[in-house]
């Protein structure tokens, strides 16, 4: 899973209120939260994962004063504050929050509550996950259409992320059918259809990072903005469509995976494994770069050996990594394995961490 968030503003308050509370209750801040909060969180901090949850939802971890028990924190306009006191229309008081806590299970370690809008958000950052459809579609107008987007929007009610022994998880309430704001509206965003995973069985099993995903068409374009990662591996080019490009490039079950030595390999099922070999020598004219398809594939590697390695006959991902048989997503690493599913229409996230990295 790949739901970062960046956030530079809220440091100088955080340190200046020490953090969070001193004993080990969660949700209590809640109640210091105005109600139109982007998001609040509540980890205990003797959990060894509580750096992974907080970044995970707020994009960031925030400096806490030494003997801090329970971090809370919440995002309040752009801004991360510290509960105090007791808000006049408090979050814990929402219908809203007290559905997204209803939603988690027990053996709480940490809570979070993220607003719709957050959670579409996140939802947005991870390619191919949402995409725009321009068949027949079903959607709800408001009442007063105003602006000129001319998306149906799909709409969440609420996020909510937990941390437990087990692990951690994430969901995201379904708002019903896209919304459109526009009387002009062109096309409609919808939920990718969850795949089985087949990749799996041709990584290798020395593979220490993957991230593995559908790309239906246009995934790339479908984005509100291209994840700074992507930005910073290829820089935009004169007179260059660089979601276009990617759309070329990248289609079907698509991975990218890294193996000792720090060898990269992509893995994808373009439309046109040809067009997609141009757009690469556009992008890289350079070189550097190790190609060659197979069958529908086109396998991109920044080594030789790591053409071999895939197409090769040894040890696969597949024999040490189970997942669900129908998912949206799958990241691997030596600390964690993350799955998103949707269950009942709602995105949901499962996170396992692996208790012998470390």
């Amino acid at each position: 899973m790949r739901t970062a968030l960046v956030l530079v503003v809220g440091a100088a308050a955080l340190l200046a209120a020490g953090c969070g509370s001193s004993t080990p209750s969660l949700g209590a801040g809640a109640a210091g939260v105005p109600a139109d909060a982007e998001a609040y969180v509540a980890v205990r901090t003797d959990d060894p994962n509580w750096r992974f949850f907080v970044r995970g939802v707020l994009g960031r971890v925030p400096k806490v004063a030494a003997g801090t028990r329970v971090l809370e924190v919440a995002l309040v306009h752009g801004k991360l504050v510290v509960p105090h006191g007791s808000a006049a229309h408090p979050l814990a008081k929402t219908l809203r929050y007290q559905a997204a806590r209803a939603a988690m299970p027990g053996g709480l370690h940490g809570i979070a509550y993220l607003s719709g809008a957050h959670a579409a958000a996140q939802l947005h950052e991870i390619p191919g996950e949402i995409t725009i459809t321009t068949i027949p579609f079903r959607v709800r107008r408001v009442l007063h259409p105003r602006g000129t987007d001319l998306i149906a929007r799909l709409p969440y009610r609420w996020g909510a992320a937990w941390l437990t022994d087990d692990g951690m998880g994430w969901r995201a309430r379904s708002g019903g059918p896209p919304v459109l704001r526009s009387l002009n509206g062109r096309g409609a965003e919808q939920f990718v259809a969850p795949y089985t995973e087949r990749l799996f069985d041709e990584i290798p099993a020395d593979a220490t990072m993957v991230l593995d995903l559908p790309l239906p068409p246009q995934s790339w374009e479908s984005m509100p903005e291209l994840p700074a990662a992507v930005r910073r591996l290829v820089p935009r080019l004169p007179a260059l469509d660089l979601e276009a490009s990617l759309d070329t490039i990248f289609g079907g079950e698509s991975a990218l995976y890294r193996r000792p030595g720090g060898e990269v390999t992509v893995v994808t099922s373009p439309a046109d494994t040809a067009a997609a070999q141009r757009e690469l020598t556009y992008l890289f004219p350079k070189g550097g770069l190790h190609v060659t398809t197979l069958g529908g594939q086109l396998v991109v590697s920044t080594r030789p050996k790591g053409l071999a390695a895939f197409r090769g006959g040894g040890a696969k991902l597949s024999s040490k990594v189970q997942v669900p048989e129908l998912v949206t997503f799958v990241v691997y690493t030596q600390r964690y394995l993350a799955w998103g599913e949707l269950r009942g229409g709602d995105p949901t996230v499962t996170v396992h961490f692996n208790r012998h990295s470390g």
